[in-house]
């Protein structure tokens, strides 16, 4: 009996499916948060799963093998996109919020740097599986080469999202690069003095921007938003931090219900799309999510770590590092833990271009299921 080519782990996209829905009924609640003027975003978002679906299909016909061959083109492409959004002109290329990220194409906006995560990840299992199958017992030196060439791989996409300006993508990428080089079994030792430098540097510049923020401009510049944000969390003074949290907590235990959200929340589609989901369904609400966005997360690890390809496993650690870091910035802004970075929640936010760089991940853990599957029959 023939085997069907393509075959599924039937729990992964069930999971999916769910998160679909989800997205699709709390973006509706939104129109009741956002005020007048936002309409059809909930339809719009069903179209983008479509396509989304299409993407990972595509994906599934090609076959992680040829996207692995062409990782260097793929990600030259995404630099030269980047590129070009920087110098395009502002009818196809309109700022948004003062960052310029998006082409504008009629009725429909494209973010390239979104998609530039998937060409990072592809082009870093690239690398990493090259090393790992070349060297034998890497010596410090060889591994602090990989290191670089990773960072490189990072550092390039990264100046051009600085320009935009869009640090949120910024520290997305560094968590993709760390999480697979993780994955690629180099010493310990490496992230330890990575996170003790982060530490350092990361807490002088947040203990001036408390005390003397002005310390900072001749750093950051024209960036002095990205200062303001660090103080608003200190001082948890950002409006749109108190009426997320204020709608969220008014659902109480249960929530209000379908159709029942009165309060003004700013970015209810987007970046606070947790506090609608939780106005809505309460905290009982919010927990079945995060069962649900585990259970996520622990099936990707299963299936990509189960591979019988160690470049399934790296490429799996980069998208497993973007997605839970996703998950865990944008709930802890919501609630008040973590600066507003403007990170949206993987598969339930709005975005066409965030959810189709989602799917594509998607399209891979799909593929390599599907390898696992024909490969054990």
């Amino acid at each position: 009996m023939k085997m069907s080519r393509f075959k599924v782990d039937n729990g992964f996209l069930t999971l999916i499916l769910v998160l679909a829905g989800i997205s699709i009924v709390t973006i509706w609640h939104a129109k009741h948060a956002m005020g007048a003027g936002f309409q059809d975003h909930e339809r719009m978002q069903t179209l983008f799963y479509v396509v989304g679906f299409v993407l990972a299909y595509i994906v599934m016909a090609v076959g992680t093998d040829l996207l692995y061959r062409n990782a260097y083109t793929i990600y030259i492409i995404g630099i030269i996109s980047l590129i070009v959004l920087m110098i395009a002109p502002a009818s196809i290329a309109t700022p948004v919020n003062d960052t310029k990220a998006w082409f504008q194409l009629g009725p429909v906006s494209l973010q390239p740097s979104e998609f530039v995560k998937v060409a990072v990840i592809l082009l870093n299992s690239h690398i990493i599986n090259q090393f790992n199958e070349n060297v034998v017992n890497a010596t410090i030196q060889e591994e602090l080469v990989l290191i670089i060439k990773v960072a490189i791989v990072a550092i390039i996409p990264s100046f051009f999202i600085f320009i935009q300006p869009d640090t949120g993508l910024i520290l997305i990428i560094a968590i993709i690069c760390l999480a697979q080089l993780y994955a690629s079994g180099i010493r310990k030792m490496w992230f330890i003095v990575f996170f003790g430098v982060t530490f350092v540097v990361g807490g002088t510049i947040i203990l001036l921007a408390i005390n003397n923020p002005e310390a900072l401009l001749p750093i950051f510049g024209n960036f002095a938003y990205r200062i303001r944000r660090i103080v608003m969390f200190v001082e948890n003074s950002s409006h749109q931090l108190r009426y997320g949290m204020m709608a969220m907590g008014s659902g109480g235990m249960m929530g209000h219900g379908l159709g029942n959200v009165t309060y003004y929340i700013p970015f209810a589609h987007t970046d606070f799309i947790f506090t609608v989901f939780g106005a809505v369904f309460g905290y009982l609400g919010v927990a079945i999510l995060f069962v649900i966005l585990v259970t996520l997360d622990v099936k990707i690890l299963q299936i990509g770590f189960s591979s019988y390809k160690k470049i399934n496993r790296y490429t799996t650690a980069g998208i497993l590092g973007m997605l839970l870091y996703q998950q865990i910035q944008n709930i802890g802004m919501c609630l008040g833990l973590l600066p507003i970075t403007g990170i949206t929640l993987p598969f339930i936010s709005y975005g066409g271009s965030s959810l189709f760089s989602y799917m594509i991940a998607v399209g891979i853990i799909f593929t390599i299921s599907n390898e696992q599957m024909l490969y054990r029959n």
